[in-house]
């Protein structure tokens, strides 16, 4: 059985979304740098990385950050301001 054109568009459009949440669970909530070992431990960071990813998502909906990576860029912005003046 062949897809037609508009479910390939609509799954592909799903898969590339899963895509960017996964980028940016890993890119801006730190979710591959375990420093931990315990299962607990273990738990309560991917706990903390999901978290985190709704509170960014959250901001977006709330339209005060325009996209999930605005929000790094002000940090590291504010972080070049302090250090370097």
């Amino acid at each position: 059985m062949k897809a037609t054109l508009a479910e390939f568009e609509k799954a592909h459009g799903e898969h590339w979304h899963i895509e960017m949440f996964h980028r940016a669970v890993k890119q801006l909530c730190n979710a591959e740098h375990f420093l931990v070992r315990r299962s607990c431990a273990v738990k309560t960071h991917i706990f903390s990385v999901y978290w985190l990813f709704i509170a960014l998502e959250e901001k977006v909906v709330n339209k005060l950050i325009d996209n999930w990576y605005q929000f790094r860029d002000r940090i590291q912005t504010q972080l070049i301001k302090v250090n370097l003046t």
